[in-house]
């Protein structure tokens, strides 16, 4: 993985720094000093336009001139000025992307430009190169957009020569890499009006794919009347020329039909996603089917070019996940699935009989208390290759664990899985009910940080697996310090990312790495920085500069990112606090024994720890961190309950304050006995009697 893709891809878990009192297990002075990146800034205008006058909004790119990969970006401002910022010495080609894009210019004209290469070619080979020195400035990098070519021509029925209206027409590079970055973001459209007729305007001069993107019945081509990519015809573009009569005469397209019923009772299912792939990567380009099913379980997918398709429905975004996603017929596995050929004539009879899909339950605990977790992320991975399930949704397959730490996870595919456990991060987030989010280490199943020791656990359709729990340990600490190299100043705003290996390696591992395997801390303005929560194994550190303005880094002063020096990290960084006390009755200060004390996060009111006060009334409760607290007795039948100090109401309670891992001592409670005052009225009352 390059610098650049791994920096984009890691997920970002935390965004606030907070400095905590650490055990000796933490990791300490893993520091970095950041070089200053160098910068290129410059004006994007028209060509020919006056002096001063620039453009808006268009985005600019920094290319490594040797391996043409991405390296910086930046969009220009109300004038057109530019400035990328955090490049490393060495060459670069500046390319200005203008995309769909146009800009409104005096007048009110409204004006599509072509992108170009500094210094105003459309030739990458002929592009100037920008020298950039180490923290060194190249100004006045200057390129004057002109309108390029343009692609016109109609789109219309092949049957009757009907023309349509508000067809897309996309432009791409004829010859596509995945490897060549401008290949993956460069793509021209425009739209047919009422007679049938389009222009793409602002068209680099090049070589190019066109086809249609609409939904109908009609099915979508490449030009050259195709179905497939590398049998599309090339499109020619000259600057200043418009390439004319590039049509498209769209024959109707081929379906698939059939229902989908419940296999418990054979009744209908309304609303079920149902969709098609092309076998042939060729005509991945080409919208495939989609379709829901009505109050009667029909659907219907139509447009579909000849060709074999896989067919599946999808419960992922539906009211009704407790099924599994499918494929056609009844395979759960693509390989297992059976295309469809529609080459000479459309199918119908494609029909699913869905079963309710497995369901793997449990709870989340603390390690070290035993107290449940709420807002907790659980998710699901194959244990086989991703594309074995990428169609069907099973990547969607999470929950969060509620109030008591349970969590159930339904509508499984049957086979192995990979289950994990995440307090912070994940999909969705890391959900606001979660207390402590980030000092606790993701876990895989059972107890595992790896992914090969981890445990497998095998879906079953219509069958729950439970007691597939988790006991969540306090992960590891780093910390450290990020300072400039010039000057060993400190500088803010740097994310700084542990990354743990699981064996990402493993089949169906990918998924489980991203979401639960990385975290983050920010730098102060000391430039101090702490991670928590971080699983143990070796770590790779590297910290990136938010601002841009300073190269990233990988420990210890290293810039690849694929060799990087690894820290050992290992569980418990962070020492916990208690908050002890004694409980005894207001009236002879007896101890009150056998009493729930509960301690409550005080801005949400979750619980936090528990105890039971013992023969003295000493109660102590554990595994604290630092935070606001409100703590509460439950008197039982005996004593009212209350909170800390003396109150019967949470408005009124006193807030207990945990701070940098030291022992809270002395939350004391004088309990006042139940219906007390009602047994003083009595002994008033009888002690009258007798003086009678």
């Amino acid at each position: 993985m390059t610098r650049d893709s791994r920096v984009a891809t890691r997920g970002i878990i935390g965004c606030c720094l907070l400095i905590f009192s650490i055990s000796s297990a933490a990791v300490t002075d893993i520091d970095f000093t950041l070089d200053q990146g160098g910068s290129i800034a410059g004006q994007v205008t028209e060509d020919g336009a006056p002096p001063g006058l620039g453009l808006s909004n268009f985005i600019v790119y920094a290319l490594d001139a040797t391996t043409g990969d991405f390296a910086a970006s930046a969009t220009t401002d109300f004038l057109g000025n530019y400035t990328l910022t955090g490049l490393p010495a060495g060459n670069y080609i500046i390319y200005v992307n203008s995309g769909t894009g146009f800009s409104i210019l005096s007048g009110g004209q409204v004006k599509k430009f072509a992108g170009e290469y500094y210094p105003n070619t459309y030739d990458r080979s002929m592009a100037g190169q920008v020298a950039v020195s180490a923290g060194g400035s190249a100004t006045m990098v200057n390129v004057a957009l002109g309108g390029g070519g343009s692609v016109s021509g109609t789109v219309i029925q092949a049957s009757d020569s009907m023309p349509m209206s508000f067809v897309p027409v996309f432009l791409s590079p004829y010859v596509a890499s995945d490897t060549d970055f401008l290949s993956q973001v460069l793509f021209f459209s425009g739209f047919t009006d009422g007679t049938g007729a389009y222009t793409v305007e602002g068209v680099p001069p090049g070589d190019y794919i066109a086809r249609t993107v609409q939904s109908s019945s009609l099915a979508n081509e490449f030009y050259g009347n195709t179905y497939q990519r590398n049998l599309a015809s090339m499109v020619t573009v000259t600057d200043g020329m418009e390439t004319a009569n590039i049509d498209f005469a769209l024959d109707a397209g081929r379906s698939i039909s059939g229902t989908v019923t419940r296999q418990s009772n054979g009744q209908a299912m309304g609303g079920v996603a149902v969709f098609s792939q092309a076998v042939n990567p060729e005509m991945s380009l080409l919208i495939p089917g989609v379709d829901l099913t009505d109050g009667s379980g029909n659907y219907q997918l139509q447009g579909l070019p000849p060709g074999s398709y896989y067919v599946g429905v999808n419960f992922a975004y539906t009211d009704m996940q407790e099924y599994a996603s499918e494929f056609y017929p009844g395979a759960y596995r693509l390989a297992d699935a059976v295309a469809q050929n529609l080459a000479a004539m459309s199918k119908t009879g494609i029909d699913f009989t869905v079963e309710m899909g497995g369901t793997i339950s449990g709870v989340v605990r603390r390690g070290d208390t035993m107290q449940p977790m709420q807002g907790i992320t659980v998710a699901v991975a194959p244990a086989t290759a991703q594309i074995d399930y990428q169609l069907v949704g099973a990547f969607s397959h999470y929950t969060q664990t509620d109030a008591n730490g349970q969590y159930a996870i339904n509508g499984l595919p049957p086979g192995p899985l990979y289950v994990g456990a995440t307090p912070a991060g994940g999909f969705g987030g890391a959900s606001p009910m979660a207390l402590y989010p980030g000092y606790f280490a993701p876990q895989l199943y059972d107890g595992a940080y790896t992914l090969g020791s981890a445990g497998m656990v095998n879906a079953v359709l219509n069958t729950e697996v439970p007691n597939i729990d988790f006991d969540l340990e306090i992960g590891g600490v780093i910390s450290g310090q990020v300072t400039r190299a010039d000057n060993d100043q400190p500088i803010a705003g740097v994310s700084v990312v542990a990354g743990i290996n699981i064996d990402a390696n493993v089949v169906g591992g990918e998924l489980l790495y991203y979401l639960l395997f990385d975290r983050e801390g920010g730098t102060d303005t000391n430039g101090n920085y702490q991670i928590v929560g971080v699983p143990p194994g070796n770590a790779a550190v590297y910290a990136v500069d938010n601002n841009g303005m300073f190269m990233p880094e990988v420990y210890d002063n290293k810039t690849d990112f694929d060799m990087p020096t690894l820290v050992a990290v290992t569980l418990n960084g962070i020492t916990t606090s208690t908050v002890s006390g004694t409980l005894a009755a207001d009236r002879g200060g007896d101890p009150a024994e056998g009493l729930l004390v509960e301690v409550f996060e005080a801005s949400t009111m979750q619980l936090a720890g528990s105890a039971t006060s013992a023969a003295n009334g000493g109660y102590s409760v554990p595994g604290l961190f630092p935070g606001s607290y409100q703590v509460r007795v439950d008197g039982g039948e005996m004593y009212t309950t209350e909170f800390y100090d003396n109150a019967e109401l949470l408005a009124d309670a006193a807030t207990v304050l945990v701070t940098l891992g030291a022992n809270v001592t002395g939350v004391d409670f004088g309990l006042a006995l139940v219906n007390g005052g009602n047994l003083d009225l009595l002994i008033t009352t009888l002690m009258l009697l007798l003086d009678e």
